[in-house]
């Protein structure tokens, strides 16, 4: 028996051994905040203890949203023995979430691929959006609609229509910088000028009016 728990040792002390050839520091990143113009870098240093060369053969990440927040753009090093390498881990998000994620660094050593377990605060430069922030499923239905709902006016059909062609579409009024009521189709890109009010732009223009949404 005891046999049996001297030869369990000796593997366990040889995997544990094995275990420490290679090593990342830090095994942790976290970049704090950072909106979706901004690209965030850090360093991580790829340390190889052992007596024999180590060569990286890829870079893993989960993806997020159909594509990794996280990358690294750093050419896969040859590390030899006793020595180390610097990677660069970036992170640039698409969206106003907090991103828990992480690196398996691909590699020809005895331990498999290394971890590193990566941290990040998505958020846009745009506050309008803040309400939204790390929100999902119904609590984020809820937040949008608050949002989009502030300063709502409603109006029946006739006076939205009337509002649409001389106010919101019309590129005379609303800044678009034409000298006379200028409205364009959002499907054929015609536009119609001159137009005195909406039934004049529905009538003598031929321009109806879809619900786009």
């Amino acid at each position: 028996m005891m046999r049996y728990s001297l030869t369990l040792l000796g593997i366990f002390i040889s995997f544990l051994a094995a275990a420490q050839d290679f090593t990342v520091t830090p095994t942790q990143l976290n970049f704090g905040t950072v909106t979706e113009l901004a690209v965030d870098s850090i360093p991580v240093t790829i340390n190889n203890n052992s007596t024999r060369d180590l060569t990286v053969t890829g870079y893993r990440f989960y993806t997020t949203y159909g594509s990794p927040a996280f990358s690294c753009i750093t050419p896969f090093p040859f590390i030899a023995a006793g020595s180390s390498a610097i990677i660069y881990v970036r992170f640039q998000p698409r969206h106003n979430i907090f991103h828990n994620s992480e690196l398996l660094i691909e590699n020809n050593g005895r331990r498999g691929a290394l971890r590193v377990d990566l941290n990040a605060q998505g958020r846009y430069s745009n506050n309008y959006y803040n309400v939204s922030e790390n929100l999902e499923q119904e609590a984020l239905k809820l937040g949008l609609k608050n949002l989009t709902g502030n300063g709502y006016v409603n109006l029946i059909y006739g006076p939205a229509r009337d509002t649409m062609f001389m106010e919101i579409d019309n590129q005379l009024a609303n800044g678009q910088g034409a000298t006379q009521n200028t409205i364009e189709c959002v499907y054929t890109g015609r536009q119609a000028v001159g137009y005195t009010d909406r039934t004049d732009c529905q009538t003598n223009f031929s321009f109806n009016t879809e619900h786009t949404f």
